[in-house]
């Protein structure tokens, strides 16, 4: 074999060789690019969602601050003995407004939970009522620890 030969067989391999090179590593440079790619999207969504879960977690607790308020053992804004009963009373259209617009976002295995806890708080609001003054601060407690367990389900996400 010629060395004419033999240098355009080696320029043939070289040129075959950078090629085939170039061609996988743009295919690796490709794959990698959209791994990050797919992965930033998926980082994107998973912080929308966080932020969208947290704007409505304040917006449900929102609509209790009120009420813990007037409940809390500790609280000076309600000594004039009235009733947890009619206080939650007072209130419960705009919990169960809050309640169902924030039942959008809670996962669907603690939905469960969450409605129970609800229930809970809500089936018979007349467990809050009392006859004898007495009575008062424990009907608030339980009434501030229903509310307290609802609010659990809105514990910022991070």
């Amino acid at each position: 074999m010629s060395t004419t030969c033999i240098v355009v067989i080696g320029a043939i391999s070289t040129i075959i060789a950078a090629f085939g090179g170039a061609a996988l590593g743009a295919y690796f440079a490709y794959k990698t690019g959209m791994k990050l790619v797919q992965e930033t999207h998926k980082n994107t969504i998973d912080l929308m969602q966080r932020q969208e879960f947290n704007k409505a977690a304040i917006s449900f607790q929102s609509a209790f601050i009120k009420e813990q308020r007037l409940l809390s053992y500790d609280s000076f804004a309600d000594r004039t003995g009235t009733n947890a009963c009619d206080i939650i009373k007072n209130a419960i259209d705009r919990h169960e407004i809050a309640m169902m617009k924030f039942k959008l976002f809670i996962c669907k295995t603690k939905i469960d939970a969450y409605e129970k806890t609800w229930k809970e708080y809500t089936e018979n609001i007349e467990q809050y009522r009392t006859s004898r003054n007495i009575d008062i601060p424990e009907k608030k407690k339980l009434a501030f620890s229903r509310i307290n367990a609802l609010l659990e389900f809105a514990e910022p996400k991070h």
